[in-house]
């Protein structure tokens, strides 16, 4: 993730913190990957089962949400382009 960011010339210097801890991007990634990805996540709703699921109050689902869309969804665009998945 860290090489993807760095290759558009970008750097993920500092994790974003929810709920006064350092939100864990890869498990993020994974847990709506789990689920079907950012698309099946957003039509079904399910960001509160998310945040649940990293151990968060299902309210933090709209941060996590937010996270999301701004440092993995494109490098989840990018694996899909690409198919590495």
């Amino acid at each position: 993730l860290c090489r993807f960011w760095s290759k558009r010339g970008q750097e993920l210097e500092k994790l974003p913190i929810i709920a006064q801890a350092p939100l864990d991007v890869c498990r993020l990634y994974h847990e709506v990957r789990l689920r079907g990805g950012m698309t099946t996540v957003v039509e079904k709703k399910m960001w509160s089962e998310v945040a649940r699921a990293m151990d968060m109050e299902s309210s933090h689902g709209s941060a996590v949400r937010t996270q999301y869309i701004k440092i993995l969804l494109p490098y989840e665009e990018w694996k899909e382009s690409t198919g590495e998945y």
